[in-house]
């Protein structure tokens, strides 16, 4: 595993652990885990994961 590609997957690990544990905004979360962008954070996430952060943040949400 190259350098580039562990660094993605921690960063993903943070960004997913904050969509299901706060209410940050995402952007707040792509910066927070290192993301330069909202953009390449969007692309990199949805690759990764295959739905948005918004999508993947709806999962943990507990019905009403």
């Amino acid at each position: 595993m190259s350098p580039h590609v562990y660094l993605n997957r921690l960063r993903l690990t943070h960004a997913q652990r904050l969509l299901a544990t706060t209410n940050m905004k995402i952007v707040d979360i792509a910066l927070d885990a290192g993301f330069a962008s909202l953009s390449r954070f969007y692309s990199t996430f949805s690759s990764a994961c295959h739905c948005t952060p918004t999508t993947y943040r709806k999962r943990f949400i507990p019905p009403a």
